[in-house]
């Protein structure tokens, strides 16, 4: 009995990593800093591991998983509810549809499909902050943020694709 709850916590664990992986990383994006552009512009984290594990492990990360990150993303970075929530499930739903043009392409290829992926949902979720403060936010956090968040790509996906290689079972 005590082998089976072993393996059940241990499953249940690879199961969810995907999910405390990413908020891992929302959590880290938020951590205040010295530096005071990074207070301003931050990467967008949760859109990296939402491309990541979709693309990677679609049957962990689901479009309920997308949600709740997004939910708490929005929540840390005060913007307005539904911001991000907007902008994870757009990648979701387009990585979703662009699956098996990435299945056995090379890094470049995909790191390229990220940045056609994220910038029209980063720029969705500008326009609806924007709407929602009834004025054009300025223009260069947006595009910061966007060449900071593309340039982060490889770094986190190599964390994720680390943590999917040796802590889980690749069944999916």
């Amino acid at each position: 009995m005590r082998e089976d709850l072993k393996e059940n916590i241990k499953i249940s664990l690879q199961k969810s990593l995907p999910f405390l992986l990413s908020l891992l990383f929302v959590f880290c994006i938020y951590v205040p800093s010295s530096v005071g552009i990074a207070n301003i512009v931050r990467p967008a984290m949760g859109a990296v591991c939402v491309f990541y594990w979709v693309l990677n492990r679609p049957d962990l990360f689901n479009m309920f998983t997308v949600f709740f990150l997004g939910f708490v993303s929005d929540i840390m970075s005060s913007v307005p509810l539904g911001a991000d929530i907007i902008t994870y499930l757009t990648i979701y739903v387009m990585v979703s549809n662009l699956t098996s043009f990435f299945i056995n392409k090379p890094f470049l290829v995909i790191w390229y499909g990220f940045a056609f992926v994220f910038v029209p949902a980063q720029l969705l979720k500008w326009l609806v902050v924007s709407v929602y403060y009834a004025h054009f936010l300025p223009v260069s956090g947006l595009f910061f943020t966007i060449l900071f968040t593309i340039a982060c790509y490889p770094v986190v996906s190599y964390v994720n694709d680390a943590a999917r290689k040796y802590l889980m079972n690749d069944e999916g």
